[in-house]
């Protein structure tokens, strides 16, 4: 997981120019911002399905202890 400032982490993306780009599955293939960037990079995108009472935001406010 990577942090950014942006309105989208496209920049971050060309930037670090990952191997693999996961996604929570609520965006589907083909609407996930740096999609084709790592494509044509020969790098995977994956969408992972939606755990229901998970989520990426209560994850880093229990990291911060909160």
């Amino acid at each position: 997981m990577t942090l950014f400032d942006e309105d989208t982490p496209l920049r971050l993306i060309e930037r670090l120019a990952p191997d693999v780009l996961v996604k929570g599955g609520d965006w589907g293939l083909g609407r996930i911002v740096g999609e084709e960037i790592v494509a044509a990079r020969g790098g995977r995108v994956v969408a992972f399905p939606v755990v229901d009472g998970k989520s990426t935001t209560a994850l880093i406010e229990k990291a911060r202890g909160g």
